[in-house]
């Protein structure tokens, strides 16, 4: 079974949840790697993961 860069890069954040900095290090990668609309996906997937696992809010930067 192929998985698009999208589900991948969800699941890679899933795995470094543990540690906020590499979290942000590699969001900040997923977003370089994908499309306009996927980024905007991933985004959205983010809101949603943070309130159902109660996560606090991360400072997050999308220009680089």
């Amino acid at each position: 079974m192929k998985t698009s860069m999208l589900e991948y890069c969800k699941l890679i954040l899933q795995r470094v949840s543990f540690d906020r900095r590499l979290w942000r290090k590699e969001y900040r990668k997923s977003l370089k790697r994908l499309t306009v609309s996927e980024s905007s996906q991933l985004r959205q997937w983010v809101r949603t993961y943070r309130t159902k696992n109660d996560v606090q809010p991360l400072m997050i930067t999308t220009n680089g």
